[in-house]
């Protein structure tokens, strides 16, 4: 689990082209178009953001899809950025390395939560983060979920037809 960070690529050159979409939703939302990750200190800003993310992803048109084929035993291929918006697929670990790379660009503190073979990101909504690189305590998890200081989506809705709002995703 810990290599899994290695494939968070926030300085990868596509990455750009998803927060210029994010950056033109924020403002079209809330008037303000910075991608300013905790400057303002607050968790609704740090949401919006995310939301924004979101749904510039969403308006990508990436499908959901399985797994590049290979031939490991164990362990999945990860499609970079580039990969996902030229050909428009991405399996829920892509989507969730994908956006943990957006999130980070913005300068927020992304995660990715991996459960029953399923990868789900989320976001530290205040300027916090966990000591480990990977843990295997859920428990933790839903703790700061429960109090409101990190936000967990499910990605796979981003590729839904129809739409699937944000705020629905979190919720899932």
């Amino acid at each position: 689990p810990e290599l899994l960070a290695a494939f968070v690529l926030p300085n990868h050159p596509a990455i750009q082209k998803i927060l210029v979409a994010a950056r033109d939703l924020l403002f079209a939302r809330t008037g303000n178009a910075a991608l300013d990750g905790y400057q303002s200190k607050s968790t609704q800003r740090a949401r919006q953001i995310a939301a924004a993310t979101y749904e510039a992803v969403e308006r990508a048109s990436i499908t959901y899809c399985e797994p590049p084929a290979s031939f490991e035993g164990t362990g999945q291929k990860i499609r970079l950025p580039d990969q996902m918006l030229e050909h428009r697929l991405g399996t829920c670990l892509d989507l969730a390395v994908l956006f943990a790379a957006a999130l980070e660009q913005v300068g927020l503190n992304p995660i990715i939560a991996i459960w029953r073979n399923h990868a789900l990101p989320g976001v530290w909504l205040l300027n916090d983060w966990l000591p480990e690189a990977a843990r295997a305590d859920h428990d933790t998890l839903r703790k700061f979920v429960a109090t409101g200081e990190i936000c967990v989506f499910e990605a796979t809705c981003a590729t839904s037809t129809p739409h699937v709002a944000f705020a629905d995703a979190v919720g899932m």
